[in-house]
């Protein structure tokens, strides 16, 4: 067991790490985009077997695999679940896409944005500038605590109340590339083509070969408040993240990987840092709804915009 101050998510986080864990390496430089496949991270051991698998596919089951409050991997005695594993499938858009080229034109992209009133700067950068050395998108959470005294989370915590979901709170954050809040709105703070560190695997410095490593790094932080006491910031909403947020998370998923040329690699910052200090964000996050949301976005998107359509509209039908 250890504790160690959380410059990126916030507060202290004790934590447990399972013998056997494993972190990414720098690989060589992906091809040109669109063209070439990126060539996959040689992964590093870390207190055990380093994890061996190569595609895409691989290495997203391991960098998305879901951890427990304070960074453990451990399951609890009554739980059926092994959190220290792989996952062993992956949704059904992520399965079929991950490590193919993305067939959106610039023109589809731009009249959905359009169509929808979202900004190309709100969502990492401009869509006609390249990401050649991109390949994996980190899913963080803010970890923001809301105080010792506070047992539950108030129902303002999903809107514009809380001040971190004010757009001019949002527009200040800058250590990551793009933040999201818990009702859809999203600011970046650097462009993904900037070699930027959010973790603290790659936070090496900032010699050539430093900056080829944090450049296959895309760092995007979920706005989520958490319970806790004696500084720790342990319990998380569940749902961890709302409807308008991981609609927006899609689509900034969606522009970062149109500006590879292929689809990027998702993963949960607490497995980029597998072997370091622990994080253990982020919390209850619906891979499989999200999934569902970038298939949902990209069909938008080929389709072409039509009256009324709101990528958010689709879950007040779905609430009604």
């Amino acid at each position: 067991m250890f504790a160690v101050p959380g410059p990126i998510c916030g507060y202290t986080k004790p934590g447990n790490l399972k013998d056997g864990t494993s972190c990414l390496a720098l690989s060589p430089r992906p091809g040109t985009v669109g063209r070439n496949r990126t060539v996959p991270a040689t992964p590093r051991a870390q207190g055990g077997l380093a994890f061996t698998g190569g595609t895409p596919m691989e290495e997203a089951k391991s960098l998305l695999r879901p951890c427990l409050p304070h960074g453990n991997y451990v399951p609890h005695p009554n739980s059926h679940s092994d959190f220290g594993k792989p996952l062993e499938k992956l949704p059904e858009f992520l399965n079929k896409h991950l490590g193919t080229s993305v067939e959106i034109t610039l023109l589809q992209f731009r009249k959905y944005l359009n169509s929808i009133g979202v900004s190309e700067t709100e969502l990492g950068g401009p869509l006609d500038s390249d990401l050649p050395k991109a390949r994996y998108l980190v899913i963080h959470d803010t970890s923001y605590k809301l105080g010792n005294h506070i047992q539950t989370f108030p129902d303002s915590i999903n809107t514009i109340a809380y001040a971190h979901n004010q757009i001019r709170v949002l527009k200040t954050k800058k250590h990551a590339h793009v933040f999201i809040s818990r009702v859809g709105d999203s600011s970046t703070g650097h462009d993904f083509s900037e070699p930027f560190s959010a973790t603290k695997y790659t936070n090496v410095g900032s010699s050539p070969p430093a900056k080829e490593l944090k450049a296959k790094f895309c760092h995007v932080e979920m706005i989520q408040p958490r319970l806790g006491d004696h500084g720790s910031d342990w319990k998380a909403p569940d749902p961890g993240f709302t409807f308008e947020q991981l609609d927006r998370l899609a689509l900034v998923y969606i522009a970062a990987s149109f500006r590879h040329g292929e689809w990027l690699i998702p993963a949960y910052h607490h497995n980029v840092d597998m072997g370091f200090d622990a994080h253990d964000d982020p919390q209850n996050f619906d891979l499989e709804d999200w999934s569902k949301r970038i298939d949902d976005t990209v069909n938008l998107i080929l389709r072409g915009p039509g009256p009324g359509d709101n990528a958010n509209q689709r879950d007040l039908k779905n609430m009604g």
